[in-house]
Order: structure tokens, then C-alpha cells, then sequence
């Protein structure tokens, strides 16, 4: 059963300036190694009114583990500024799923951003667990994020 996240924010810049900044790869592994990657690799694709960014990242192992590395797919409509995201983990193949929305709101000179989705992690007896301790450590983490944003363009 899949655990559901919902998260809101806000970041102080325009909305423009926010999603050049959220679209752009580079960006986006400066951003993967703020949050504790060792590796980060950002490319970017347009399709019609779609922007594609792929970001392929590994972190460091937790618990005695494996290297843990993912892609994730941010697929930005260039109109309505919403985004349709997956995080795949390549570890642990079907195993895990993390979908998700992301909303850009102009509100005057500041952006409204909002992200939710849900985490299914198929692992009998534990999987619910562990997909609610993620999603909550999402939520906590948000407005981190929000404000990397906001400093990473003020700055």
C-alpha cells in the first residue's frame, strides 16, 4: 500500500527565475550534492511543450549497505510550470516507487510551490514503515529545499 506525502511552500523570487533554476541540470546536481550525494549527473531534453531533466545520483551507503544510486525524471510542462516526477532507485528495481507533482505558482514576486505523491515500497511485513519514515523525512526536509532554492538565486 502506497504512503502519501503532501508538502507547501514557498520560495521569496519570481516564478520565472525559480523554474529556470529547478530546469536546469547543473542546478539540480549542485542541489543533489548539497543534500549529501557523491555523485551527480544532470542532462536535459525538450520534447514539445515538455522539458525533461534526468538526474542520475549515488549516495553514500547507509547502515553497511550498498552505494545507493537512483534516477530521477522531472517532466516540466514550459506552460503551467507543473511537474510529473519518478524517482527510479537502481538498487532495488520495481521494488521501490516515489512518483510526484510539483507546482510553480506566481503569487507577485514570490513563487507558492507545492509537491505531492506517494512512495510504495514492496517489502513484506516493513514496507509501510520504512515508505512512511521517507515521506516524512520529505516533508521535513522541504522547506530546506525551498530555502537552498531561494539562497542558491539571492545569493
Amino acid at each position: 500500500m502506497a504512503v502519501k506525502f503532501s508538502m507547501n511552500g514557498q520560495v521569496d523570487v519570481p516564478l520565472d527565475t525559480l523554474y529556470a533554476k529547478m530546469t536546469d541540470p547543473k542546478e539540480q546536481e549542485e542541489m543533489a550534492y548539497k543534500f549529501g550525494s557523491s555523485k551527480a549527473e544532470g542532462k536535459i531534453t525538450e520534447e514539445g511543450d515538455k522539458l525533461i531533466v534526468e538526474l542520475y545520483t549515488e549516495d553514500p551507503p547507509k547502515k553497511g549497505g550498498d552505494l545507493e544510486k537512483a534516477t530521477l525524471t522531472f517532466t516540466w510542462d514550459k506552460n503551467t510550470k507543473v511537474c510529473n516526477w519518478s524517482r527510479a532507485d537502481l538498487n532495488n528495481g520495481d521494488r521501490v516507487k516515489v512518483t510526484g507533482t510539483s507546482k510553480l505558482v506566481a503569487d507577485g514576486d514570490v513563487t507558492k510551490t507545492s509537491d505531492e505523491g506517494e512512495i510504495n515500497i514492496d517489502i513484506p511485513m516493513i514496507g509501510k514503515m520504512i515508505a512512511k519514515k521517507i515521506a516524512a523525512a520529505m516533508e521535513r526536509k522541504y522547506p530546506e529545499k525551498m530555502k537552498y532554492w531561494e539562497d542558491r538565486i539571492n545569493s
